[in-house]
């Protein structure tokens, strides 16, 4: 009876251990199920591919997405293939991936350990910055905004080390450069930029090289010299970095100011004008960059009038030693008065006797500061404009002496000294 209930435990052991050995061939753990090693191997804007080799006993892999909203991880189905492609992504995004491998047999499947990777798609580069603004120490520089980029670096060329230096960045899509130097060439690239949700940068491909420019300085200083009754000399200071200087004059045909003249230097020299003539003027500096010429601000309009002819004055009766003298003269019938003047050194400390406001005016009387037995008169004629008079040059010397006079009393050729304005 024992050795019954013995044989009888003894096959039942071996009956169980003949199911258990047939079982293994179609039964698996998840232990048992291989790896994979997984890597993104592409990128667009709008796509991912990734790539990973597998390890062990692997039928295929499910490929899962994590969803933010619903904070879990949705599935985007399974496959036996090695690769696969995300469609339809945003740019400059970054999605957490999961693969799960898994291991089919006997008609079940069991499933490996997860393996986490995040990708990354790409941003376009700035494809074309232009220049918006300009003036000798600044220019602004604009790029149109790239879809996905939260941010540009900006970079200069360094004309020294002959490389390209990071700047700085800007999340808008334009730059302001300031303290830049007057018509001056500056190289530029602009790198569009996002920033993925775990702090890595994703970097477009940098633009092409775009270069920059300022202008030459405002004009300072303009005025005119050496004004006669036919032209005068304009002139201005110096500015840096100039390759020449465009003088322009007002048409009162166009109504605008045209091109009067192009300088290599800080002065033009204005001829063949009439007496009293009042012309207006502009100046700006330019310089020649990129084979275009870069003006730099014009200067405020700038009137100029030649002297008015002065007039000749005649004896015509009186006396000195009495301090009275009729004068008289051939009327300037394009200026707008006369200034008489007189004095007991020739040349010398003139005292203004009279002025005459009319200019058809032929002859005055005119009462002398004293007495005296000689005496020399000059006359000035004078122009009324926008900015003040403008004097012509004095006359010669009309010399009156104390005795019996003509007409045809004798004159110096020596006039004093004048100014234009007063």
């Amino acid at each position: 009876m024992k050795t019954s209930k013995l044989a009888t435990r003894a096959l039942a052991l071996l009956l169980a251990l003949v199911c258990l050995l047939g079982a293994l061939p179609f039964a698996a753990s998840a232990a048992a199920v291989g790896t994979v090693s997984v890597k993104q191997t592409k990128k667009t804007t709008h796509t991912v591919t990734i790539t990973w080799t597998r390890s062990g006993s692997v039928s295929g892999v499910e490929l899962l997405r994590y969803n933010a909203g619903a904070k879990k991880y949705d599935s985007l189905g399974k496959t036996s293939k090695t690769s696969y492609k995300l469609k339809g992504l945003e740019p400059g995004a970054d999605y957490l991936l999961a693969l799960r491998p898994f291991l089919t047999a006997g008609g079940k499947t069991t499933e490996g350990k997860a393996v986490k990777l995040r990708v990354y798609t790409a941003i376009n580069a700035v494809p074309k910055i232009t220049q918006t603004e300009a003036t000798d120490n600044s220019h602004k520089l604009n790029w149109k905004k790239i879809n996905g980029a939260e941010k540009y670096e900006v970079y200069y060329y360094n004309a020294e080390t002959k490389k390209f230096n990071l700047l700085g960045e800007t999340a808008n899509n334009y730059v302001r450069m300031v303290n830049l130097k007057p018509a001056t060439l500056y190289k530029y690239r602009v790198r569009a930029i996002s920033v993925a949700s775990d702090g890595t940068r994703i970097l477009a491909p940098a633009s092409k090289t775009f270069t920059g420019y300022t202008v030459p300085g405002a004009v300072k200083n303009f005025k005119a010299l050496e004004v006669t009754t036919t032209g005068y000399r304009l002139v201005w200071d110096a500015v840096t970095n100039a390759g020449g200087y465009i003088v322009s004059r007002f048409d009162e045909t166009t109504g605008q100011y045209e091109e009067l003249a192009k300088t290599a230097v800080p002065a033009y020299v204005v001829r063949d004008l009439a007496p009293g003539k009042t012309e207006y003027y502009k100046v700006c500096a330019y310089a020649t960059l990129q084979n275009v010429i870069r003006k730099g601000a014009e200067t405020a309009p700038q009137a100029v009038t030649t002297k008015p002819q002065t007039v000749t004055p005649k004896f015509i009766s009186g006396d000195p030693a009495r301090a009275k003298l009729k004068i008289g003269w051939t009327p300037n019938e394009h200026c707008d008065g006369y200034r008489i003047y007189a004095t007991e050194t020739e040349g010398k400390s003139l005292v203004l006797l009279q002025e005459v406001p009319v200019a058809a005016t032929k002859a005055v009387v005119v009462k002398l500061p004293k007495k005296c037995k000689k005496t020399y008169v000059y006359m000035q004629t004078y122009i009324i404009t926008d900015n003040g008079r403008v004097y012509s040059d004095y006359s010669a010397a009309l010399t009156v002496v104390s005795q019996p006079q003509t007409t045809t009393a004798p004159q110096t050729t020596t006039a004093p000294q004048t100014t234009t304005k007063k």
